[in-house]
């Protein structure tokens, strides 16, 4: 049985891997037939950096195995030059959502720490601002998801706190 799960990130570099570190731990969910996602917001990332991630189990008898492994290569193109920006942050009751490099239509998202949508907040036709009213959300981790028409999409991390 499995007692925790980690995201892990190494560097990658042209020698090779560099030491991994981790992002964050987890508690397991889903079960072997149904699986589950697993989403991570690493904030220690550059733009032209490649990294790689891997999912690891600790089974409650200590024995760690890595179930999946993945290279990243971050560029410019990645967030099509979309950037987000939440404030405050944490949250009491309001922030803003400050957007810019929007070059056409975009739709912002509110997602809890499981990765289902709480909120659609709306969409936004050019760069600007879009208010977030947290006044009814529990305290926690939420993400906000801005993305365009397009495939490009860009992600902030949100505490709500009471």
């Amino acid at each position: 049985e499995i007692a925790s799960m980690a995201i892990e990130r190494a560097e990658k570099t042209a020698t090779g891997i560099g030491t991994f570190e981790l992002v964050e731990r987890t508690s397991p969910r889903g079960t072997a037939t149904n699986g589950a996602d697993y989403r991570v917001i690493d904030r220690d990332v550059v733009a032209g950096g490649e990294y790689v991630y891997r999912l690891v189990t600790t089974s409650l008898e200590g024995e760690r195995v890595v179930e999946r492994q993945q290279t990243v290569k971050l560029t410019s193109a990645t967030t099509g030059g979309l950037r987000l920006s939440v404030a405050p942050n944490p949250v009491r009751a309001t922030a803003t959502i400050t957007l810019s490099g929007v070059t056409a239509s975009s739709t912002v998202e509110l997602y809890d720490e499981a990765g289902r949508l709480v909120r659609d907040l709306g969409v936004v036709t050019t760069s600007g601002t879009i208010a977030l009213d947290a006044t009814d959300l529990a305290s926690g981790s939420y993400t906000v998801r801005v993305r365009t028409a397009g495939t490009s999409s860009v992600v902030e991390r949100v505490t709500v706190t009471r």
